[in-house]
């Protein structure tokens, strides 16, 4: 019953901003809410502190691809990430309503503050100017852009089964690395890129799972009431905690010593201390209150994770700036909101 309802959901999202879209063409469309406080409430629902996960996501795909990239090219793609990621948080908000009323009842799509049809119509506009970056920004660019939208409009439906979520996600932020890789050496074939990369693509995707089963942890009642069934329901809190622990630990020391320069072992080490830390958090509770205290650990650890892998392209003082203010922008999240 929860695959199909996801499904539902997506056509349905998708269906009434193509049909507000329309009735704005003929002057008829309605908003609902008053312009500015729709407006307010859409920034709000992009969650824009984390646009520093598929910037960095991208940047680490660039420095696995070469180190003489075209910085320029590669730094303009990955802002085009960040608002591809507010697209997909747009939506993930509609297709969530029930769940996040539950987990996180502050939210603007839950408060009423995002009319349907008129956010499923932003997210669109923003969802084809990101294709079109995309598709100026390489040869493959549309292909990119056609398979991202695919994985994003794909986990809502995989949500309902155990792992499929993560596979999902951990293959879309795989991707975006994957774009990053390829602007950073346009003129190489993709399947030479992919065969260069694929060890970065890969533990990039293993670690954007691995954030997202924190995720879960924190999630499980209101995801249950929508439906869902994620691997947090099959293993519990404390058990999904301790399975991070044990997938975590051989990925973080295979791949160390790809992790070449000192900054970046550091920041390694560093992100495997802080999935550590979250994972004992969601093990000494084993409730909500625990995993949303180990969930903040887990948004941190993913954080310096994926800039480890990024630095190379970023050099040290870039990743320290960007490290201090994804940070503080977690922090500030965190001081508006239990589970931002």
């Amino acid at each position: 019953m929860g695959p199909v309802r996801a499904s539902r959901g997506v056509s349905q999202v998708l269906g009434s901003g193509i049909r507000f879209g329309a009735d704005l063409l003929r002057g008829r469309a309605r908003l609902g809410v008053a312009p500015t406080a729709f407006v307010r409430a859409l920034f709000r629902a992009t969650r824009p502190h984390f646009f520093v996960f598929p910037a960095l996501a991208c940047w680490a795909g660039a420095s696995a691809s070469a180190r003489s990239a075209d910085r320029t090219g590669v730094i303009l793609v990955a802002l085009a990430l960040g608002v591809a990621w507010a697209v997909g948080q747009l939506l993930n908000d509609l297709f969530d309503v029930e769940a996040d009323a539950v987990d996180a009842p502050d939210r603007p799509a839950v408060r009423g503050l995002l009319p349907e049809g008129p956010t499923a119509f932003a997210a669109s506009l923003l969802g084809l100017a990101v294709a079109v970056a995309l598709s100026l920004s390489h040869p493959s660019g549309w292909a990119m852009a056609l398979a991202s939208a695919l994985l994003m409009l794909a986990y809502a439906p995989a949500k309902a089964l155990p792992l499929l979520g993560n596979l999902a996600h951990g293959a879309l932020m795989a991707l975006l690395a994957l774009v990053g890789a390829l602007v950073a050496r346009p003129a190489v074939p993709l399947a030479e890129v992919v065969g260069a990369t694929w060890p970065t693509l890969a533990v990039v995707g293993a670690l954007a799972a691995l954030y997202l089963q924190g995720n879960y942890e924190k999630d499980r009642d209101g995801d249950a009431k929508a439906g869902y069934r994620t691997l947090a329901h099959v293993l519990g809190v404390r058990g999904s905690a301790l399975g991070r622990v044990l997938v975590a630990t051989p990925l973080y020391l295979a791949f160390s010593g790809r992790v070449a320069e000192g900054a970046a072992r550091w920041a390694w080490s560093a992100s495997a201390c802080m999935l550590a830390l979250s994972a004992l958090a969601s093990l000494r509770d084993g409730a909500r209150q625990g995993a949303l205290a180990g969930y903040r650990f887990t948004i941190h650890s993913t954080v310096l994770g994926l800039g480890a892998l990024a630095l190379p392209f970023l050099g040290l003082s870039a990743a320290l700036a960007l490290f201090a203010l994804a940070t503080l922008l977690f922090e500030l999240a965190f001081a508006r909101s239990a589970n931002p």
